[in-house]
């Protein structure tokens, strides 16, 4: 992750290799799993075993591959100027964009997501709430709280949310959130 501030503005880049290590391992998984059902469907244990096992274990083998590769390929930009933020996502070259004026922004939520590897730090998700009720993820495989609150607090000054405090919300105690 790299924050660069530009004046008024706030960029963030997340890389699109930043899952590397986690994809790495679905892939190899799912190509294991997929030459697992191949050599299964082809050689003489369907005589044991039921016909669906291999046609399973290869799905599930396009699926790991599938979401491997989803996570590598994935990059992240988020900029936050001339009174809006701006989201993109990139898969594999192919974007997508979300604009929100910061007027719209009512507080900044921070969630866990997971944990991260090779370490097992547990990983954290940045969500916009909307004055309409929308919730928008910023950016999500924050490793650790510590900088998943250091990003949300460069977050909050550059949306403008100054007088927002730190509060667990009781119906759901993974959830931390800025409120005002």
């Amino acid at each position: 992750m790299r924050i660069d501030r530009v004046n008024s503005e706030l960029k963030l880049h997340f890389p699109w290799y930043r899952s590397a290590g986690i994809a790495t391992i679905l892939i190899v998984t799912g190509v294991l799993f997929v030459f697992v059902a191949w050599n299964f469907a082809s050689g003489s244990m369907l005589k044991i075993l039921p016909r669906a096992f291999p046609a399973a274990f290869g799905f599930l083998g396009i699926i790991l591959l599938t979401w491997g590769v989803a996570l590598i390929g994935n990059s992240l930009r988020v900029s936050i100027s001339d009174g809006s933020i701006r989201i993109k996502r990139h898969f594999l070259g192919i974007g997508h964009e979300k604009n929100i004026p910061l007027i719209q922004i009512e507080s900044i939520e921070i969630t866990k997501f997971g944990r991260t590897f090779p370490n097992s730090t547990l990983a954290f998700r940045l969500r916009l709430h909307t004055r309409d009720g929308r919730k928008v993820t910023i950016t999500e495989s924050i490793p650790g709280i510590s900088a998943a609150e250091a990003l949300a607090e460069e977050l909050r000054k550059a949306c403008g949310l100054i007088h927002q405090h730190l509060a667990v919300e009781p119906e759901n105690k993974n959830t931390i959130v800025r409120k005002p």
